[in-house]
């Protein structure tokens, strides 16, 4: 049997608790209803700590993921089927506990669930720029919130459709141009990769100086305003460029750029 949710399942034994406290109380004496104290309180330590017990749980049995996920991969998730086996069963195992640790949610009129489809579309890229890091879950960066549509923020009141928080530990993307990237990857350019890079930098440091010093055009015949256009930023560094079209483009690049490649291979491998 999976179990995806540990907490949960520690859920029943507070709840035969409660009830034998209750029976206690009816049935006995009245002064057992003292003792609700002590299912309540292992409620609210429950609670607060469910995230962390499940994720301690999954670390040692992971439920795997389920199989219309493996298939997508498979499938559909170009960096996924560039691995090697160990690699991809690597993925796998970090993608499941990635999406347990970290809190995805969809704002508009109302906040709403992420369907996990989208999460580990998501997800995915930043697993796979970490493949090779001890910390999988990339720092401090626990929250993906996500829109369909351009927003303005604190940080930038123009519209636009990537933001990185580094303070608050904030992925925010736009899902509708994330998805055209998805299905139209030569015409639309991807925010995801583009977040978990810059989650990448502010990690482990600045991107090679080499990467910055030409426009990748020999992949995809894309201007810096044409991105910027796109994604609603002044600015986009030839850098993030190169990484984009070394996860989204993996063959035309080593092809068009072979020793920057293996520049970004050194990168994204550092400790």
């Amino acid at each position: 049997m999976r179990i995806h949710s540990f907490s949960r399942i520690l859920v029943l034994p507070l709840l035969l608790l409660t009830a034998g406290v209750a029976y206690l109380s009816e049935y006995v004496d009245r002064s057992y209803s003292i003792a609700y104290f002590l299912p309540v309180i292992l409620a609210v330590v429950l609670y607060i700590f469910h995230g962390n017990i499940d994720f301690w749980y999954l670390k040692k049995h992971p439920a795997g993921l389920d199989r219309a996920l493996n298939e997508w991969l498979k499938n559909n998730f170009v960096p996924f089927q560039h691995l090697d086996f160990k690699s991809k069963e690597k993925f796998k195992y970090r993608l499941e506990l990635y999406l347990n640790a970290r809190l995805f949610t969809a704002r508009g009129s109302e906040d709403k669930e992420v369907p996990e489809d989208i999460k580990s579309l998501i997800a995915g890229y930043g697993i796979f720029l970490g493949l090779r890091q001890a910390d999988f879950l990339l720092g401090d960066f626990d929250r993906v919130i996500l829109y369909g549509h351009p927003f303005p923020t604190p940080l930038q009141n123009s519209l636009h459709s990537v933001e990185v928080n580094e303070e608050d530990g904030v992925i925010i993307i736009n899902t509708a141009l994330l998805l055209q990237a998805f299905t139209n990857p030569w015409h639309y350019y991807n925010v995801a990769v583009h977040a978990y890079i810059s989650v990448f930098e502010s990690i482990y440091g600045n991107l090679p100086e080499i990467l910055h010093l030409e426009f990748p055009e020999k992949v995809v015949a894309w201007t810096v305003e044409d991105i910027c256009n796109q994604i609603g930023l002044e600015e986009v560094l030839p850098g993030y460029v190169h990484v984009h079209h070394y996860v989204v483009f993996p063959n035309e690049y080593r092809l068009a750029y072979p020793a920057l490649a293996i520049e970004i291979d050194r990168y994204l491998t550092r400790d």
